[in-house]
């Protein structure tokens, strides 16, 4: 994330090189999870209040509802901020990046993308011919 900064900020000649995931896409997939936790676990403190408060504060039951509504105003602006941007709007596939239906990706976009993997595959490919 740092070699893009420095790229799109022109302190860096060269885009940085990515493998499988790049990081937008891993902090995609990874909010999710990080949204389920947060989100499951404030809610059945607020659905359950009596059996949470056998074992914690009221107070921590409280703050889980601003947790909860926070995590949700988090998601739906990265949903609509992040993700739209990156798989949307963003010129390279404006209307949207076809990879979700068609399920393959040009090789000219694994080189513009994951260069990384791309020379792995090649090299993998190569060592089995």
């Amino acid at each position: 994330m740092i070699h893009d900064v420095r790229y799109l900020l022109g302190l860096r000649k060269d885009p940085p090189k990515f493998d499988r995931y790049t990081y937008k896409e891993k902090f995609d997939y990874w909010a999710v999870f990080w949204g389920m936790a947060i989100m499951g676990g404030s809610g059945l403190m607020m659905w359950f209040p009596q059996i949470f408060t056998r074992y914690m504060p009221r107070w921590v039951i409280d703050s889980a509802s601003y947790a909860h509504t926070d995590e949700a105003i988090l998601a739906i602006s990265a949903i609509f901020i992040w993700h739209f941007f990156n798989s949307h709007f963003s010129p390279r596939f404006f209307p949207m990046n076809h990879v979700w239906y068609r399920g393959t990706i040009t090789r000219e976009e694994m080189e513009e993308d994951h260069p990384l993997e791309l020379e792995r595959l090649d090299n993998e490919s190569e060592a089995s011919s």
